[in-house]
């Protein structure tokens, strides 16, 4: 009885044996799976953070690039049409130099902000602002000819969004030059970013209200 008991148990200690060592493949190759979709998952995170802050530096660049046309616009045609921004007498066409271009910061405060102090989330010299006067016609060469002004404004800054192609240590925006947001141009880079402004002013001067 004894040997016919163990004769019936035997296959049946063999099949749970074959069966447990199956799970256990299950399991393992489950886990697999599961670490392959954390980390596809963890990727997928880390590349909508970059596009979150890269859209974010947008819309701050944006920002300051409305602010610089509102500055021109503020001069009004007479003093634009006299001088640069250097503040020569100078006729339009003529653009900002590394000299004369504004640096601005990410999210600082307004300009008229009395607290001179550093606030969260403000990253200083951030923005590159380039300006632009341009005659209206083009063929424009005295004032007399000249009935309005293009203003161009252009901001730059190194975008560091991208991992798997950071700028190098050494770049910042003071450097940047609109060369670097050309394509075509020889001093091309592939981390600079930019938004551009264009709006007209026209001479109003002899306009009178009714």
């Amino acid at each position: 009885m004894t040997s016919d008991h163990q004769a019936v148990c035997h296959p049946q200690m063999r099949g749970r044996g074959a069966s447990a060592g199956f799970s256990l493949l299950e399991v393992m190759m489950a886990l697999v799976v599961f670490v392959i979709a954390v980390v596809g998952m963890a990727a997928m995170q880390s590349r909508g953070i970059e596009a979150q802050r890269a859209a974010t530096e947008i819309r701050e660049g944006e920002r300051v690039a409305q602010s610089a046309i509102a500055e021109l616009n503020a001069r009004g045609f007479p003093d634009l049409l006299a001088t640069d921004f250097s503040g020569a007498a100078a006729l339009p066409p003529y653009t900002d130099t590394a000299a004369t271009r504004p640096i601005s910061d990410f999210r600082g405060p307004p300009v008229d902000d009395p607290l001179n102090v550093t606030r969260p989330g403000v990253r200083e010299q951030f923005f590159s602002v380039y300006r632009s006067v341009l005659p209206i016609p083009e063929s424009a060469a005295t004032a007399a000819e000249i009935v309005g002004v293009q203003l161009v404004v252009q901001v730059m800054w190194v975008d560091t969004t991208a991992s798997n192609a950071p700028p190098p240590a050494t770049a910042t925006a003071a450097s940047m030059v609109p060369e670097n947001i050309d394509p075509a141009d020889a001093n091309f880079v592939s981390w600079g970013r930019s938004v551009e402004l264009r709006t007209v002013l026209m001479d109003n001067r002899g306009v009178t209200s009714p």
